[in-house]
């Protein structure tokens, strides 16, 4: 059983060694061989290590750049989606008859929202809701419908995003080391069953099919200050009931000892005690006398040196009885109500100093200092604050409270060894509040590494720059507009997810007067349709129909499905002129990984082929001259871009882009594209539209480049014509010529 099992919690909670989890994962061990007894703790750690897998998926031979955990994360996600978002029409209907009871507590009485109303709402709100453009769903509904549609979509949105931190956060490698796999299993089956906090009542409420709130706010700090509390009691208890244990057997001891001394004494004084009801005084008598005689009293616990352990928790009787019952909602709500926001008079004060935090010290010091702060770091939990000090050195920046003490937490730099393994702030995902990151910049100065940490030190410099423009209401420049929309490049935070200031920015924006500004042109030089593509076209936001390349003027940069997310990138690549040695040993020194399906498909015939020029005077292939040098002109777009927006086969996505005015890359735009794609953003995987090529099994695959912690690789991923891909799978394209 590894370290940090402990499956009696989830006995005891859920009696989970019966239920229909375990046993499919017991069948899944013992299928692979494995023997599992029918013993509950054996059962559970079965489904802990099937889970611990799911989350924690080894690479696939052979297709090492194909991230098995997203995948199963986002199929997760699409399960829970399913399961337990509220459904569009019950979230129209709970939203209508919300507003009619707004509308008469405003005097208005009782108003009626006709069947067709709501109809004509929860068709839209369906439709939205499985893809379809919010925009162009909406657009024939009355300004009054459009907004109930609008607020509606947005709730369901809400439940979804708080519901996917909690998935993303307890799937990543901070919270596995954090928390063992049975306190993350019963922090997400808890948090499925739970509304968003209710200030009132101090509670978490439960939710059923008809809750329109989101789900409890992640907060890093609370859940490792639940934890700890878990962790605290359950090692009291095991000391405690150690201790009674012991009790037990030494007054078995002593009884034994004493009814064999009783004994001894009837035999050697030939006493026969007498039997029956009415002779029940008698016996007691003799017993008497035999007690004195043998000079043992009765067991008297008060008489034995056992050591009971001492009560250290020291906890509230409301932490304690949530403890008992093993209440997460409960444990979870009493130390989030604990929790003290950083006003915002006070962020604007940066004074204060650093204090490290050395590597292998206690975390006492460190945790007793952020723990009552509403940081969301998971670090004020102990026993995350230990394991996080045995792997690197801990910084945290204190700014000044109203006394003046450096005692408020704004940023923390969490070390493994030498090197810097996040930066966090106490703004919203634990970003960078928009007043400290000068501060941080400068200490990233100190760090070998820090200088990688630069361009997100730079854009949180230029999104603060701009959030001030903002609210003193200063016009934004062309280049501040292109670095909010990311037209060119994503904005890079220290957060878990993207900077929340981004899209509220951006809410703030009128985007229509915007994209005259970032695409320079007039309202008459955008064109929607492609019936309103014309000479003067400077820009394109609509949806991608056939022929659009083919009439798009070559002089257009900007095309979109939707300004701003939409975004249809367009850049030009120079192939010709390298043999397959050429291109292999450029990667290489360039320090790409190249996988090993990849060499062999570059070994391919097909491969080495399609670098030369044909000649039909000459037989033999292998003696064409290579392909003079040409520009490609590429264009990368997502399945969902082509009008999938539920997915779609390879087939599927190469017969639409052919109806677009696209064609398939040669093969050489693999490792080509991979060789001048210099500045990729992280976590990005492109796929290369181009016939497929069989590696050395027989597989059938198309290239692939990617970038992630690990560096940036081109693979060769499969590609047969009915596999199928995400919505969000990104394909690159050829301009027709």
């Amino acid at each position: 059983m590894k370290e940090g099992s402990n499956p009696e919690f989830l006995r005891q909670k859920y009696q989970f060694e019966k239920t229909d989890e375990a046993d499919r994962a017991v069948k899944k061990k013992e299928r692979r061989g494995e023997r599992v007894r029918n013993i509950p703790s054996e059962r559970i750690q079965a489904y802990l290590e099937r889970l611990d897998i799911v989350m924690n998926p080894p690479k696939l031979e052979g297709h090492e750049s194909f991230d098995r955990k997203a995948r199963n994360i986002s199929m997760m996600k699409r399960f829970m989606h399913e399961t337990l978002i509220v459904k569009p029409d019950v979230a129209t209907d709970e939203y209508l008859v919300h507003q009619q009871k707004q509308e008469r507590a405003m005097g208005y009485g009782d108003v009626d929202i006709s069947a067709d109303i709501r109809d004509q709402i929860t068709h839209a709100v369906e439709a939205i809701a499985k893809g379809s453009d919010i925009h162009q769903e909406l657009q024939g509904l009355e300004n009054e419908k459009k907004q109930m549609a609008e607020e509606i979509v947005a709730k369901i949105e809400d439940q979804k995003r708080s519901l996917d931190k909690w998935i993303d956060y307890l799937a990543t490698d901070d919270a596995a080391t954090a928390y063992p796999d049975w306190f993350r299993y019963w922090a997400m089956r808890s948090v499925t069953g739970l509304s968003s906090f209710d200030k009132d009542t101090k509670a978490f409420p439960s939710r059923d099919e008809e809750t329109m709130n989101p789900f409890p706010e992640l907060d890093q700090a609370v859940l490792g200050k639940v934890r700890d509390h878990v962790e605290h009691d359950r090692a009291y208890k095991e000391r405690l009931a150690a201790s009674l244990e012991e009790l037990e057997r030494a007054e078995r001891r002593h009884n034994q000892k004493r009814q064999d001394a009783v004994a001894r004494y009837l035999q050697e004084n030939h006493v026969d005690l007498p039997k029956g009801k009415e002779n029940k005084d008698r016996r007691a008598d003799i017993m008497g006398k035999i007690s004195e005689a043998i000079n043992i009293a009765p067991f008297d616990p008060s008489t034995f040196e056992i050591e009971t352990p001492v009560d250290d928790r020291n906890l509230e009787p409301e932490v304690q009885s949530a403890l008992d019952t093993k209440d997460f909602a409960r444990l979870y709500a009493l130390e989030f109500a604990k929790l003290i926001p950083t006003s915002e008079t006070l962020l604007h004060n940066i004074v204060g100093q650093w204090v490290k935090y050395k590597q292998g010290s206690e975390p006492a010091k460190l945790v007793q200092s952020i723990e009552r702060h509403k940081t969301g770091w998971c670090t004020a939990g102990e026993e995350v604050a230990r394991s996080q000090l045995s792997r690197g050195d801990f910084y945290v920046y204190y700014s000044q409270d109203e006394s003046g003490t450096n005692s408020i937490p704004r940023a923390a730099i969490r070390m493994e060894d030498d090197k810097i393994a996040e930066v966090r702030g106490i703004a919203p995902d634990q970003n960078l509040d928009p007043h400290i990151a000068p501060v941080v910049g400068e200490k990233m100065k100190e760090f070998p590494d820090g200088t990688a940490y630069e361009k997100k030190a730079a854009d949180m410099r230029l999104l603060t720059l701009i959030e001030q423009k903002t609210v003193a209401g200063n016009p934004l420049t062309k280049q501040e507009l292109f670095f909010l929309y990311e037209i060119n490049v994503s904005i890079e935070g220290f957060g878990y997810d993207k900077d929340p200031r981004v899209v509220e920015l951006r809410k703030e924006r009128n985007t229509e007067e915007d994209m005259f500004v970032v695409f320079e042109c007039d309202e008459s030089q955008i064109a929607h349709s492609v019936d309103q593509i014309n000479e003067s076209t400077k820009a394109y936001v609509g949806k991608l129909e056939p022929g659009i390349f083919d009439r798009l003027p070559k002089d257009v940069e900007h095309v979109y499905t939707k300004f701003p997310d939409g975004c249809i990138r367009r850049q030009s690549i120079e192939i010709g002129g390298k043999d397959e040695r050429e291109l292999k040993e450029l990667l290489e020194g360039n320090w790409y990984e190249i996988y090993s399906y990849t060499k062999s498909m570059m070994e391919h015939e097909d491969f080495k082929r399609s670098l030369r020029e044909a000649d039909p005077k000459q037989p033999d292939w292998k003696k064409w001259k290579l392909k003079s040098l040409e520009e490609a002109k590429l264009v990368r777009l997502r399945v969902e871009d082509l009008g999938f927006s539920s997915g779609a086969t390879t087939d599927q996505i190469y017969a639409r882009a052919e109806e677009l005015g696209l064609e398939l890359c040669p093969p050489e735009v693999g490792p080509q594209f991979r060789l001048q794609y210099v500045n990729q953003p992280m976590n990005e995987y492109v796929y290369v539209g181009m016939k497929q090529i069989s590696d050395s099994d027989g597989s059938r695959r198309v290239f692939s480049v990617g970038r992630g912690d690990g560096g940036s690789w081109l693979n060769g991923n499969w590609a047969l014509p009915t596999d199928r891909w995400a919505a969000n799978n990104q394909f690159v394209f050829r301009l027709r010529k």
